[in-house]
């Protein structure tokens, strides 16, 4: 049982330090404007979910959130203008990826 709890606790700590390694980044994905900004929880869970799957959709943003889609891509678009996150494709093919995506890994 101790060698199982060691590997769990192990585990546990080295995604913890991931986690902190990419709140850290936040700062630097958008530089002094993302400094002065704070995220609130639906703009770090749309943060995880970038890191995470790589891009997301103002559909995905819909369905994570449990938003309307006005409200999704309004959260997106800040998002998007403090530096964090960036817009690929246009129309309904629009998703977004992390600005600097190496900052995040």
């Amino acid at each position: 049982m101790t060698a199982w709890l060691e590997y769990f606790v192990e585990g546990f700590w080295s995604e913890v330090q991931i986690v902190k390694d990419q709140v850290l980044s936040l700062t630097s994905l958008g530089g002094t404007k993302a400094a002065r900004n704070f995220l609130n929880k639906d703009e770090i869970k749309i943060v995880d979910f970038v890191v995470t799957m790589g891009k997301i959709t103002s559909a995905d943003a819909v369905s994570i959130l449990s938003v309307p889609k006005r409200t999704a891509q309004a959260k997106l678009k800040k998002l998007e203008e403090i530096g964090i996150i960036k817009r690929q494709g246009a129309g309904p093919a629009t998703y977004y990826v992390a600005a600097r995506k190496q900052a995040l890994k």
